[in-house]
């Protein structure tokens, strides 16, 4: 991770991306398939997490800590379905395709 993010970020972002891995791991764990691996990867705006089933699952915003889908053009849609700094730490929408998508 870069180090031009707060250590707040940093510490709730880690948090979320080990809570996308587990629910990655609790789907395909019930299916016959290879494993899914889940990366997270850091732009100018966003971090981005993704699979290798799906491609990008989640954009975190850096300034807000916003949890988007991927929309149109593969860019993070307008609406966010949760947030890394509240109780849930952005999971409580959260599915294996992304958040506002199937539990």
């Amino acid at each position: 991770m870069g180090k031009n993010y707060s250590d707040e970020f940093k510490e709730h972002m880690e948090t979320f991306f080990e809570g996308c891995q587990i629910v990655s791991q609790m789907y395909y764990n019930t299916r016959p398939c290879d494993p899914v691996i889940v990366k997270c990867k850091f732009l100018r705006k966003h971090a981005i997490i993704s699979d290798d089933m799906h491609g990008k699952l989640a954009f975190v915003n850096y300034e807000t800590g916003n949890v988007h889908r991927r929309g149109s053009g593969n860019r993070p849609s307008k609406k966010a379905y949760g947030n890394i700094y509240d109780e849930y730490n952005g999971m409580e929408h959260m599915g294996v395709r992304g958040p506002g998508t199937d539990k």
